[in-house]
């Protein structure tokens, strides 16, 4: 019928709408005036505004400009008005008198921060020089402080300098100077600040590894080896062959591994989400890290293999995700949370079938039960509801089912009903 087909494609229009602004956490003056909740959020908890890594659609209200925080005023609430509104809508905050005493302040650390790193780069080029003796004795008697604060710099050229300068304390230890101590744990401690500070930094920290493996006076700690393994799992989304490097390197590993070992490496295969990577993942997990090392087996850990199931283009990653959730609970007995659950109902609504996607709204539904009956740790948030609901209205903009668009105007009626019975669960 002409009405019927003109309500359905209305119903799917509104419930893509209310999605929308769900997943943006804002309709930024669509439907709506600027400063109000939108009732699809406020139904389900308090609006979160820090970006949501991984999101579909995500915006976040903050955005840079050179040295000034700009936010959207329609993010900003009338009693935290700060700053004037600027022509492009953003509001920028004024640097007042105490600020700019501040700022002079920092300016003067800088100066002071570059001047210690010249002295002892001066140092390192010409240590012969009258000026260098006396660096030389500050390093020899305090080299823990001063590695400490090159690195608290939080510069790649200061961890850099802090590098030369242990190397260049082995050749002085090598040389016959009883004074030179440069630790295995400075080392690590280089290796750390290159992960999280060098523009580089699984290269940077894969060469000090290397050096530290070949040179014949420092010998690398289990630590060394997975502050590595570490900086391949914090990096593995953004650099290019991390888990075939992780795997190279957890074989070649001088030391027995440990758990966190195995843990390294179950999360730079899972996160690297190439081919095949959540199944190596799964494997390794159930395979060696439970069977050694059982207490190492988290909820995180095994949250990030499921969610690479999620994102898996195997045809059974819905059904190894499932398989892998009941595991979660049987075999390790540990308690799925709402993240365990919400990366099962994102593998079923990707395969963007009718048979899943009705999968990943029953499996929605359980967790609505189970958080009803007081599990708050499942209470389902406003990105499950979004995504069997954005499943659905796919299925129904494609012409696949007639109940579709229905079925995602019953989830969202539901999720107004949890709120208004105060049974809303977190934003």
């Amino acid at each position: 019928m002409p009405g019927a087909q003109i309500s359905s494609r209305f119903l799917v229009v509104l419930v893509s709408i209310g999605i929308y602004c769900i997943s943006n956490k804002s309709c930024d003056g669509f439907l709506m005036p600027h400063n109000t909740i939108p009732f699809s959020v406020k139904s389900i908890g308090p609006i979160d505004f820090t970006p949501t890594t991984g999101t579909r659609g995500s915006t976040s209200p903050i955005e840079r400009d050179h040295n000034n925080v700009r936010c959207r005023t329609s993010f900003i609430p009338s009693w935290l008005n700060v700053g004037a509104e600027s022509d492009d809508g953003f509001s920028v905050a004024t640097v007042t008198g105490d600020e700019e005493s501040e700022e002079r302040e920092r300016d003067e650390n800088n100066d002071s921060d570059e001047d210690m790193v010249s002295r002892i780069e001066k140092y390192l080029s010409d240590s012969s020089s009258e000026e260098a003796s006396v660096v030389s004795d500050d390093i020899l008697d305090e080299t823990e402080r001063v590695v400490s604060d090159l690195i608290s710099l939080g510069s790649q050229r200061g961890v850099t300098t802090a590098e030369k300068l242990l190397w260049h304390l082995v050749e002085e230890k090598e040389r016959g100077n009883e004074r030179a101590h440069p630790t295995i744990d400075l080392f690590n401690t280089v290796l750390y600040a290159h992960a999280t500070l060098s523009s580089t930094p699984v290269d940077s920290a894969l060469s000090l590894l290397t050096h530290l493996e070949t040179h014949p006076s420092t010998t690398p700690t289990l630590h060394t080896y997975n502050t590595a393994l570490s900086t391949l799992s914090h990096h593995s989304r953004r650099y290019r062959f991390a888990d075939k490097k992780a795997m190279r390197l957890f074989e070649t590993m001088s030391l027995p591994p440990d758990g966190t070992s195995y843990t390294h490496l179950v999360t730079t295969l899972a996160r690297s989400r190439g081919r095949g990577a959540a199944a190596r993942a799964t494997k390794i997990l159930k395979e060696s890290l439970f069977r050694s090392h059982p207490s190492n087996v988290t909820v995180a850990t095994v949250n990030t293999v499921l969610t690479a199931w999620s994102k898996s283009d195997e045809p059974d990653a819905p059904d190894r995700a499932a398989e892998l959730l009941g595991w979660m609970s049987s075999s390790v007995n540990l308690v799925p949370d709402a993240v365990s659950f919400t990366a099962v109902i994102d593998a079923f609504c990707q395969r963007k079938d009718w048979r899943s996607v009705t999968r990943g709204e029953g499996m929605l539904n359980e967790v609505i039960s189970l958080y009803l009956s007081g599990e708050s740790d499942v209470a389902p948030d406003k990105f499950c509801f979004t995504i069997v609901m954005s499943a659905y209205c796919k299925l129904a903009r494609r012409g696949r089912s007639r109940d579709a668009a229905k079925r995602a105007g019953r989830l969202l009626a539901r999720m107004e009903r949890l709120s208004e019975e105060g049974r809303e669960g977190p934003g």
